[in-house]
C-alpha cells in the first residue's frame, strides 16, 4: 500500500473520530437540556439554583452537577441513615446535624446517592405511591428545597449547639458520634487539666485490634463521626496507624489537640487520613496569658499551628476552645479579633471548673456575676466578626424556660482502658453508677441501648424541657439547670432534691 492510500485511511479514520467524538456531545448536550428545562420549570428550583450560586458554592462541582440535574450526584459531605421512621443527615462540611420523620426524604436521598435523576425519582415516587406525575414532582420539589438548607448549613438554632434541629427528647436508636481518648498521656502540664492526675494512672490503654473492631461497628451502625482525643492524642506512637484504620472504614475524624506542633508534614499525613477538624485551645490573646496556663513558648506555638492548618489542611473546621476565668475574661473580643483574622471556624468560651488540677486555680474561678457578664459579652459581639462561630457556655435565649439538650443523648465518650461514660464531665466522679459498659467485650449498640444508658439519658431529658430551679437571678447561668454530670458531681445524684437545691453555691 502506497504512502499516498497510507494518509487517506488515516484522514477518513481522524474524520470518523472527530464524527462521533461530536455526535456524543450532541446527544450529552440535550439529555443536560432536558434536565435543565425540567427543573428550571419549577420556581422552586429555579430560585434553589439562584440561592446556591448567590452563595457561591458552585465552587463545589460535586454540588453543582447535583443543584442542576445533569448528574445526580450528592456531595460526598453529606452522610445520612435511616432513624426509625425517618432519617438523620449529617453535614460534615458544616458540622451539623438534622432529622427529621419523612422516609420519603431518606428514599429520595437514598435513590440520588445511587446516582437515579431528579425524573426518575419522580416517576418512581409517582409509580409507588399512584400519585400523578406533577403531584409526585411537587413533593420531590419540597424535599430537594429541604436538602438545599442542610446542604448550605442554614437556619443554625442556638448559640452553644451543633446539632441543628435535633430534638433533645427523641431516643435514637446508636449513636450519631462517639468520643475516643486514645490516653491520659501528655506532652504539656496545664494548669486546669480535668484529667492531669488520671495520667499518672497505670492502665492498658486501648490496642489497635480493639480499635478496628470499634471502627467496623461504627461503619455497621453509620455513626457518622469519631472524636479523637485524650490526654494529648498524638502522642500514642500509633495515632496514624488508628487514623488509617478509621479511615479505612470512611469514619470521618475530628482531632482534639493542645496544638503545639502540627507541622506542615503532619497536617499533610493527617489529610490523607481524612481528618474532616480540628480542635485546638487557647488561654488569652497574648503570650503572656496563655502560657500561664499552658506553659512558656506555647502561645507561639499554638499560633503558629492553626495558622499551618488554615494553609495546609483540607479539613472543615478549625475551631479553638478557650477556658475563662478572672485572668482572661476582660480579653474576650481581643481573643475573638485574633481567631477570626486567623481564619478559625468557631471559637466556644467555657468557664474554668476547679476540678481534679484545676483546684489549684480556685482564686481564679469566675463567679456567678462574672460568668453573666462573660456570656453576655459574647451575645454582644456575635455577629460582628465574619466567618466564625462564637459561643459562650450557656443557652442565648430561653423560651417556656426550655434549655438545649445534652450531648449525652447523641453520642457517647470512650475511656483510654474502653470503658464508656455518658459524657466526658463524668471522669470527676467515675463510679459504677455511671460505666456503661466496655467496647472490649460490649457491642457499642449493646451499650447505647442499656437499661443504665437509656436512663441516665432521660435525666438529661428532663432537664432539656425545663428549669430545676429559678431561686435567683442566676439560674440560667446555672449548670444545675442543664448539666446531669455537673449535678452528680456536686450532689452525687443527676437531678437534685430541693434540699440540694437550697444548698447550692453557682
Amino acid at each position: 500500500m502506497n504512502a499516498k492510500v497510507l494518509w487517506e485511511n488515516r484522514e477518513v479514520s481522524s474524520f470518523s473520530r472527530l464524527y462521533a467524538l461530536f455526535f456524543i456531545l450532541i446527544i450529552l448536550f440535550f439529555i443536560s437540556l432536558k434536565s435543565i428545562i425540567y427543573l428550571a420549570s419549577d420556581i422552586t428550583a429555579v430560585s434553589w439554583i439562584n440561592d446556591i450560586v448567590r452563595k457561591e458554592f458552585v465552587s463545589d462541582v460535586g454540588l453543582k452537577f447535583f443543584v442542576l440535574g445533569l448528574l445526580p450526584e450528592i456531595p460526598y459531605w453529606i452522610k445520612f441513615k435511616r432513624e426509625k421512621n425517618g432519617i438523620v443527615i449529617y453535614n460534615i462540611r458544616k458540622n451539623l446535624f438534622y432529622r427529621s420523620n419523612s422516609l420519603l426524604l431518606y428514599l429520595i436521598l437514598k435513590m440520588l446517592s445511587k446516582n437515579y435523576s431528579v425524573e426518575q425519582i419522580v416517576e418512581i415516587i409517582s409509580e409507588d405511591n399512584k400519585i400523578s406525575f406533577l403531584k409526585a414532582k411537587e413533593k420531590v420539589d419540597h424535599y430537594l428545597t429541604q436538602l438545599q438548607k442542610i446542604i448550605i448549613g442554614e437556619n443554625r438554632e442556638g448559640n452553644n449547639t451543633n446539632y441543628n434541629n435535633i430534638d433533645h427528647v427523641y431516643e435514637f436508636e446508636s449513636p450519631l458520634v462517639l468520643s475516643l481518648l486514645l490516653t491520659y498521656k501528655c506532652n504539656l502540664k496545664c494548669k486546669h487539666c480535668l484529667v492531669g492526675s488520671l495520667r499518672h494512672y497505670q492502665i492498658k490503654e486501648l490496642e489497635l485490634d480493639d480499635i478496628k473492631k470499634l471502627a467496623e461497628q461504627m461503619e455497621k451502625y453509620e455513626i457518622f463521626k469519631i472524636i479523637l482525643n485524650g490526654g494529648e492524642p498524638t502522642v500514642r506512637k500509633d495515632f496514624f496507624k488508628i487514623l488509617e484504620i478509621f479511615n479505612k472504614h470512611k469514619i470521618p475524624i475530628e482531632l482534639v489537640t493542645n496544638g503545639i506542633n502540627l507541622s506542615k508534614e503532619k497536617i499533610e499525613i493527617m489529610n490523607s487520613y481524612h481528618v474532616v477538624g480540628y480542635s485546638l485551645s487557647i488561654e488569652g490573646s497574648n503570650s503572656e496569658t496563655h502560657d500561664f496556663i499552658r506553659g512558656e513558648g506555647t502561645f507561639k506555638k499554638v499560633i503558629s499551628s492553626i495558622s499551618n492548618l488554615k494553609k495546609f489542611s483540607n479539613a472543615f473546621q478549625v475551631d479553638v476552645e478557650v477556658t475563662y476565668g478572672k485572668h482572661n475574661m476582660m480579653q474576650i473580643e481581643e481573643i475573638v479579633k485574633l481567631l477570626s483574622d486567623l481564619g478559625v471556624t468557631s471559637v466556644k468560651f467555657a468557664r474554668l471548673k476547679p476540678w481534679d488540677w484545676g483546684q489549684q486555680l480556685s482564686n481564679i474561678v469566675p463567679n456567678k456575676e462574672e460568668i453573666k457578664k462573660v456570656n453576655e459579652k459574647i451575645w454582644n459581639i456575635e455577629g460582628k466578626y465574619k466567618g466564625i462561630k462564637i459561643m459562650g457556655d450557656v443557652p442565648k435565649s430561653i423560651e417556656d424556660q426550655k434549655v438545649p439538650g445534652c450531648n449525652i443523648n447523641v453520642g457517647f465518650e470512650i475511656q483510654p482502658d474502653g470503658n464508656v461514660l455518658p459524657c466526658r464531665i463524668f471522669e470527676q466522679r467515675v463510679d459504677d453508677k455511671i460505666i456503661l459498659g466496655n467496647i472490649k467485650s460490649q457491642d457499642i449498640f449493646e451499650i447505647w441501648n442499656s437499661e443504665k444508658a437509656k436512663r441516665i439519658r432521660s435525666y438529661s431529658k428532663r432537664l432539656s424541657k425545663r428549669f430545676l430551679c429559678t431561686k435567683c437571678e442566676f439560674a440560667r447561668f446555672c449548670s444545675t439547670n442543664y448539666c446531669i454530670a455537673e449535678n452528680f458531681i456536686k450532689f452525687g445524684k443527676f437531678i437534685p432534691s430541693e434540699e440540694d437545691l437550697n444548698k447550692c453555691k453557682i
